[in-house]
């Protein structure tokens, strides 16, 4: 079974991560190069881990993503060339996540979450050093999804959750959050891509309207543009964006009416749907590579 994955694309080889059950039945981390499967190390061989993003930079292969110890508790981790380490979190007895990678010169960034008094409490490493990042509220949710560096800069996109429980979309930038708009602000909303390009910044996610429905938008320096669904009344999601050539790529899925969800991804705002083994399955789309 295939969970969320990251797609890299390193001259002519792809690389995917996600998840693959083993023959004791245990779901493991796995990435695929040009097809060819590798189980990754887990903190513990009973337990689940997943890989969620991949880079490859001078040849090295990087990932990150959760591994479970012992004890049941997911441990935020990181491999190169298959050698696992486990991340720092505030509470090692509270789960952690790993879930985007940046590889920029010697220098790693790891985005995601670390638990503290059961709240997710969005944080990036460093070469291994922990950076927790401030929150709208600093007794709820947060989640740091995404990375972009440019130049002097560096971008983390996520979200985090204001007084009154709903989830700001947003960014950091240097550790600074920048909040956006979201389409009703009653509404929870989650920032899961960035990237930015000759000055501009945008930020991919979803935004839930007055109606409940879920939509997938982009925001280019803080403007937001929805993305048409497959069917208005039901939910669409992004996962990333891509900008390419000029042209912005939003990645996710949009539900038809009978609820099914097709992958797919928005080009300048029009939908490419791919097909699924089955009519009834949910499917997304998690990342694309040129």
């Amino acid at each position: 079974m295939l969970f969320r994955s990251g797609v890299f694309k390193d001259g002519a080889d792809i690389y995917i991560t996600g998840s693959s059950r083993n023959t004791s039945n245990v779901q493991s981390a796995v990435y695929w190069k040009n097809g060819t499967v590798t189980t990754l190390t887990p903190v513990d061989v009973a337990r689940t881990s997943l890989a969620w993003d991949v880079q490859v930079s001078g040849g090295d292969v990087y990932i990150v993503g959760q591994s479970y110890n012992g004890s049941n508790v997911s441990v935020p981790v990181s491999w190169k060339n298959g050698v696992l380490t486990q991340l720092s979190v505030i509470d090692a007895g509270q789960n952690g996540n790993a879930l985007a990678l940046l590889v920029d010169g010697a220098d790693l960034y790891v985005s995601g979450y670390t638990n503290s008094s059961n709240v997710s409490v969005p944080a990036y490493w460093q070469n291994g050093n922990r950076t927790d990042l401030p929150r709208l509220d600093n007794t709820k949710y947060g989640s740091a999804n995404a990375m972009f560096r440019d130049g002097a800069d560096l971008y983390v996109a996520g979200g985090s959750m204001n007084a009154s429980n709903v989830i700001v979309p947003g960014y950091w930038r240097n550790g600074t959050w920048n909040g956006l708009t979201a389409l009703d602000s009653g509404r929870s909303s989650h920032a899961r891509g960035i990237a930015v390009v000759n000055g501009d910044v945008y930020v991919a996610g979803y935004s839930t309207n007055s109606a409940g429905v879920r939509r997938a938008v982009y925001w280019k320096n803080g403007t937001i543009f929805e993305m048409p669904p497959v069917n208005s009344a039901q939910d669409s999601d992004c996962n990333n964006l891509l900008v390419h050539n000029g042209s912005v790529y939003v990645i996710g899925s949009s539900d038809s009416a009978s609820g099914d969800s097709t992958p797919g991804y928005w080009k300048d705002g029009t939908f490419v749907g791919f097909s699924e083994l089955s009519s009834g399955a949910q499917s997304f789309l998690r990342d694309l590579a040129f």
